[in-house]
C-alpha cells in the first residue's frame, strides 16, 4: 500500500530536505541559475568550434546537430565523455554540462579531437 501511495517515482527524504533547502535559498538559485547559463554558453561554444549547430536544449544539456552523430559519440566514448544520440535523427547530439573543473577539462579535451564527423 505504501508503495503505491508512493507513486512510480518516490523521492527519498535526503532529497526532499535538499530540495526544500534548494527552493528557499534564493542566494543560492540566483548563483546556480548563472553557473548553469555560464555553462551552457561555454558547451555552445565548444560544439561551433566542432562545427556544431545548436538544436535546442536547456542550461542543464544542449542537443547539437552534426554531420555524424554517431562518429562524434564514439569519439567523446573514447575520451570517456558520455552522450546521448537519437534513434530518429542521424546528427543530432546531446551533451550535459559538465559537473566541475576536472570534467570540463575532460570534456574540453575530447571536443578539440574534433567530433564534427
Amino acid at each position: 500500500r505504501l508503495a503505491e501511495q508512493a507513486g512510480p517515482w518516490p523521492v527519498s527524504g535526503p532529497a526532499i530536505e535538499i530540495a526544500s533547502l534548494a527552493l528557499t535559498d534564493y542566494s543560492w538559485q540566483k548563483q546556480m541559475t548563472e553557473t548553469l547559463r555560464t555553462g551552457a554558453r561555454k558547451l555552445d561554444e565548444m560544439a561551433a568550434r566542432a562545427g556544431w549547430h545548436l538544436v535546442g536544449g536547456t542550461p542543464l544539456f544542449r542537443t547539437y546537430a552534426t554531420q555524424n552523430a554517431v562518429a562524434a559519440q564514439e569519439t567523446l566514448a573514447a575520451h570517456k565523455v558520455w552522450s546521448r544520440i537519437f534513434p530518429y535523427s542521424e546528427s543530432w547530439i546531446r551533451l550535459g554540462l559538465a559537473g566541475d573543473a576536472g570534467a570540463w577539462a575532460q570534456l574540453t579535451s575530447a571536443m578539440e579531437k574534433r567530433p564534427s564527423s
